[in-house]
């Protein structure tokens, strides 16, 4: 079957705005990710760990090396692959014999996941 002139430029106009809207779609996902990728703060994360945790862990981007044997660094611990910001506060709200325990407030715990997993990407 043979469209006719109008039918075929009406499809086309359809498969156009279908596409634009798929594209903003997409972007509306992506976007603000790849906004923010480079823009989060990590500061403040990075001062609760340098002042908290450097007895016995290694915080700083790139350090491998713990003050402590056997304790893994911030650097480590990011390139997990079971690290996720959920489980960076679960584990930092639970008792462990070997660490501290230390009451942070649901914004201090933002705050040190996002900078430990600031730290996934340091090669």
């Amino acid at each position: 079957m043979w469209l006719r002139g109008n039918d075929k430029e009406r499809i086309m106009k359809g498969v156009m705005k279908t596409r634009a809207l798929l594209t903003l779609l997409i972007l509306l996902q992506v976007g603000p990710a790849l906004a923010t990728g480079d823009q989060v703060d990590t500061s403040s994360g990075e001062a609760l760990a340098r002042s908290w945790c450097t007895e016995c862990h290694a915080v700083t981007r790139g350090n491998l090396q713990s003050p402590r044997p056997g304790v893994p660094s911030f650097t480590a611990i990011a390139r997990q692959p079971s690290t996720t910001t959920m489980s960076i506060q679960a584990f930092l709200t639970t008792s462990h014999p070997r660490m501290p325990n230390v009451k942070l407030t649901p914004e201090q715990l933002d705050d040190i996941a996002r900078y430990i997993l600031s730290l996934r990407d340091t090669r």
